[in-house]
């Protein structure tokens, strides 16, 4: 049902965001059950007290799968908000708005007069660059 005093496109804009991040929380909530049953595993392995050499140096591949199940999860098109792109990008929120400005980072998208996000992509592009570039 749409607000009285909300235009069509604010109402569009809002719904379709309001649709990703539905999806994000379900994707993470996946992700945070995965890393559950790791955790699970890795505690019954280690009240057993015999842990081998062999699910010793099974541990480090098993946090490597993890983390790529968190990312492929995410797709290039996500838009993705200031606190994950200074995650992403290791930059502060005063940095990511100075490179921008000088248009040496990726514009952000214009959701509603008040509220910006980034494509990931994008913002993936440029730490590629980055590291290409050094």
């Amino acid at each position: 049902m749409k607000a009285p005093d909300m235009n069509n496109l604010e109402f569009e804009l809002l719904n379709g965001y309001l649709e990703q991040l539905s999806f994000k929380t379900q994707n993470t909530i996946n992700e945070l059950q995965l890393v559950k049953r790791h955790i699970d595993g890795f505690k019954s392995q280690i009240t057993k007290r015999d842990i081998s050499e062999q699910t010793r140096a099974s541990i480090p591949e098993q946090i490597l799968s993890i983390e790529q199940t968190q990312t492929r999860d995410k797709q290039p098109s996500d838009l993705i908000r200031i606190k994950e792109v200074m995650s992403m990008t290791g930059l502060s929120r005063s940095s990511i708005y100075t490179q921008k400005n000088k248009g040496e980072f990726p514009r952000p998208i214009h959701l509603t007069s008040h509220s910006i996000a980034w494509v990931r992509s994008e913002v993936e592009q440029w730490i590629l660059d980055k590291i290409n570039n050094r």
